[in-house]
This record gives C-alpha cells, structure tokens and sequence, in this order.
C-alpha cells in the first residue's frame, strides 16, 4: 500500500530547515496571496529555491537532478513537441528499452507522463524532479535556436518509427528545419547535409527553390530510407528562397519483390502465343469481392514488373513503364511515365526489347498498338478498367496459393 504523503511543512520541520512559526508565517502568506506553500517558503526567504525541490522530491518519492544538455538522450527528447514541453516544462531525457525517464518541474506533472508515453511510445515513463530553470535550459537546448542541427535520414528515422503520417522540410534564409507529424509535430533544426539526403531518399524530387513556386505543387513519388520504402505524396509551396516541402506517408513498399510462377495451363498458352510472334496480356488481382485467394493492389503492383521473369527469368529482356512512382527489383528497367504514354513508348522499339509491362491509370487501342511496335509481349494494368478498345489475348488473375503468389 502506498505510504502517505507527509505534508511538506511538517518534512522541512523534521528536517530543521524551518521552525513551525516559520510554517505559520507562510501559510498566512498563502491564504493572503494565494500560489503554492513551499513557493511563499521560498518568497519569504526561509527556504532557497533549490532546498525546496529536493524536499519536494523526497514528498513525493522522486529523484532529484541537476542535468546538463550533453548528458541526455535529444533525439528522445524532441519526441516531445516544443510548445507542449514549454507549457507543461516537461521532457524526456533518456530511453532504456520500453523505459523512459522524464524531467518534470513540478511533482504535480506525473499527470502528464501518460502524454510522454504517447510522444515516445515507451511502455513505461520514469519521472525525476529537476528545477525549472533546468528544464527550461534542457527544452532550448533540443527545441530552441542553439539545437544542435540533426541529418535528415535522421529525422525521417525516428518518424518512421513513431508511425508519422507525414514528414518535412522547412527552409527558410539562415535555417532550415525538419518536421513529422503523428498525433502532434515534432521539429527539428537540420544540418547542411539535407539537401543532398532529401535527394537520395526522394524520387523524384523537381528543384524545390532553382525558380520561385507561386502555389501548390503535388505529385507521387517513392520515399527509401534504411527501413524500406514508402508511396509518397509530396507537396511543395513557397517563393524564392523560402520553401515548405512535405511528404504524406501512404503506403509501405514490400521489402521483397517476389517472381510468381506461371499456373500450367496459363505458360503453355502463353509461350505458345509468344512463339507465335507475341501476345497481349491484361493483368489483375483476383479483386472480386469476398475470393478468398484475393491479393492487396499493392501486392500486385509489386510483383507485375516481374512477370516476364515468370517466363524466361533474365534471360528476357523487358522493360516497366507506370504513371506512378513504384519500386522494382534490381536488374529490371524502369520508366516513370511523365506525360502521355505514347511519348513514353516512343523510341523504345530502337532497343529491340522482349516484353513491356504498363501499369498506367488509363490507356487507348492506340497505346496498345504503341507498346506492340516496341515488344512482342505485352502485359497490362490499367485502373480504368472500362478502358475502351483494348482487346487482350489472355487475362491474367495474380491469386495466393496456399501463402504463394501465383499467376493463372
């Protein structure tokens, strides 16, 4: 069972820090002026502002701590939003596992660890009492404009962790700081390597401030961090030298990009049609409502780009085109289909290739007969199915198996 807590006059009386005259003199002073005990202890010159806390501490069972910047955990601490920590002068300072300890200003702020769990997704918040003025060093030393500055992979590392829905770059003449959303938003300043960073990780990625932008831009794009790849859609708003750029996380890219196999019946036909001069072959997932051997949109947008492979593995030479920014398998050749798929297509035939994959929103007969001119075999996902005039050769459902894909 809990101990009861001891009144903090009574401890300091104990101690012989005060006398209980003293005591009577503070409470007066509360009653006329109202604020807190031990803060007319503290006015009244009995008490200095540091005893204090340790006898607050000890009141409420906590450690007492006297922190330096240098000594905590920043990247845990910018978990926390700048505005909320300055209201609440609370932060976390360190992670051990599923633990993490909290600095708090006040004994009163256990309320709020509930909230440093939800920022951090510890398990568990440890509190310790530190002095306000350490607290506030400790904030302005994660949020404020001395921060250290940080590298964007980062940043987008621990948003990726935390479950973002969304991360960003804001630039601005002499600083640039980089952002995620989750519940809340979390910044922070960025070092001089983010521009070169945001290249590597964003594709593709149009100058942000080469010329003014006057409006909003947006367009989809493939995010690659260590932790896989994410569909992403990015916007762009600003004019001159000052840029907002941000990326809504919308779907994981699988890690693996699986070769499904051929069901029997569907390979001979088609190697039979290929040796007959080529073929054309209209795509799709088995998406009827309640197949139980149904596969997600996004695994068989993963797992299209390979299906010449199905066929003749590398030994078939073929290339990917998709109105959208996907991630392929290496060895595979890739087009992002900028404007219209006929100038996409065009110029293609030169490289006398063995297959193409389209994966666009919508095409024509036209394109189709574009595509042919440039490979026999051609294979098709479109996502207007009601695509006038295409008349494929085969159909093609990618099904799971017993926990394999397939393509029947």
């Amino acid at each position: 069972m809990e101990r009861p807590r001891r009144a903090l006059g009574e401890i300091l009386v104990d101690l012989g820090r005060i006398t209980p005259q003293q005591v009577e003199a503070a409470l007066a002073h509360q009653r006329e002026n109202g604020g807190f005990f031990g803060d007319a202890l503290v006015t009244l010159g009995f008490l200095t502002r540091d005893a204090l806390n340790w006898t607050l501490a000890d009141q409420y069972g906590l450690a007492y701590v006297q922190l330096r910047p240098e000594s905590i955990d920043l990247a845990t601490a910018a978990l926390v939003p700048a505005e909320w920590a300055r209201a609440h002068l609370v932060l976390p300072i360190l992670r051990a596992g599923d633990m993490v300890a909290a600095a708090i200003a006040d004994p009163r702020s256990v309320e709020f660890l509930d909230e440093v769990r939800r920022f951090t997704g510890a398990t568990h918040v440890e509190a310790s009492l530190a002095s306000p003025e350490n607290v506030r060093e400790l904030i302005e030393a994660v949020h404020g404009a001395g921060a250290k500055p940080v590298p964007l992979g980062r940043l987008v590392g621990e948003a990726l962790d935390a479950g973002a829905r969304a991360v960003g770059v804001s630039i601005r003449p002499g600083r640039v700081m980089g952002w995620y959303r989750t519940d809340t938003t979390v910044s922070r300043h960025l070092d001089a390597s983010w521009h070169e960073e945001l290249e590597a990780m964003v594709s593709p990625l149009p100058p942000l401030s080469a010329s003014p932008v006057y409006g909003v831009r947006s367009w989809p794009a493939i995010l690659t961090a260590p932790t896989g790849s994410w569909r992403v859609e990015c916007h762009a708003l600003g004019r001159g030298d000052a840029v907002e750029w941000s990326a809504g996380l919308e779907a994981k890219i699988p890690a693996t990009v699986a070769v499904a196999p051929l069901s029997a019946d569907v390979e001979s036909l088609l190697r039979a049609a290929v040796e007959a001069g080529g073929a054309t072959v209209q795509v799709h997932s088995c998406e009827q409502a309640g197949h139980p051997q149904a596969v997600s949109d996004q695994t068989l947008e993963a797992t299209f780009p390979t299906l010449p492979l199905s066929l003749g593995g590398m030994e078939i030479r073929s290339i990917h085109l998709s109105d959208r920014p996907v991630a392929v398998a290496q060895g595979l050749l890739y087009v992002l289909v900028r404007g219209s798929l006929a100038e996409a297509l065009a110029g293609l035939g030169t490289f006398a290739l063995q297959a193409v994959t389209l994966d666009v929103d919508s095409m024509s007969a036209d394109d189709l007969a574009a595509a042919r001119a440039v490979a026999p075999v051609v294979a098709f996902r479109t996502r207007n199915e009601a695509a006038p005039g295409l008349a494929p050769d085969f159909s093609l459902c990618l099904r799971s198996d017993g926990g394999e894909l397939v393509w029947s």
